[in-house]
């Protein structure tokens, strides 16, 4: 996972009856509005020893139930061109450090995760500090807009075949597209009915 770039997105979901983690890494947030129709903001895992680093907040979230402003050393002051900016243009404007999970308010819904009760996935996220210098990715569901969220590698598989997605993470295997043949793929663009 050495080539993740330090604005890379990576999507974790889990299984717990398989017991496994999957992972679906875009180089940028761009390459979501293939995927889903929206992008829900502010939704991100954060190391549990780096949260208040980072956010206003001091405690656990482990089930991504609190929301807390990024701190305001963190942020970025919008210049004068980005807010006479009107609509989309003024929403895209970056307002923080961690652009891909800060919206307007500068408000995210965090979860933290801790080494004792996510070993897994709090080493993935201490590498990926230790790569970029930042504890914190997005973290969002891993469907198609209007597709029920994965739950098994089969339906990884087709998800990270059927869209942009570059890489895909599913347990210890990391798959690059590619290296995939490219007639497993599927076009998942108007699969599914849009909610």
């Amino acid at each position: 996972m050495h080539q993740i770039k330090a604005h890379s997105s990576v999507r974790i979901g889990s299984d717990r009856s398989f017991g496994l983690i999957f992972a679906a890494v875009f180089t940028t947030v761009a390459a979501w509005p293939l995927l889903r129709a929206k992008i829900p903001v502010g939704r991100l895992s954060v190391l549990s020893e780096h949260v208040s680093d980072w956010f206003e907040i001091d405690e656990a979230s482990p089930y991504m139930l609190m929301v807390a402003d990024v701190v305001r050393d963190r942020r970025r002051t919008m210049t004068t061109e980005e807010q006479a900016r009107f609509g989309i243009d003024k929403l895209n404007a970056i307002r923080s450090e961690i652009p891909a999970v800060t919206p307007v308010d500068y408000s995210a819904r965090i979860r933290t995760v801790h080494r004792d009760t996510n070993p897994i996935y709090h080493a993935l996220l201490a590498r990926f500090r230790d790569l970029t210098g930042c504890p914190v990715i997005v973290n969002t569901s891993f469907n198609v807009r209007g597709e029920p969220i994965v739950c098994t590698p089969e339906h990884a598989f087709r998800c990270f075949m059927g869209t942009d997605i570059e890489r895909l993470v599913v347990g210890n295997a990391m798959l690059s597209k590619e290296q995939q043949n490219p007639a497993l793929g599927q076009d998942y663009k108007n699969a599914f009915a849009l909610d």
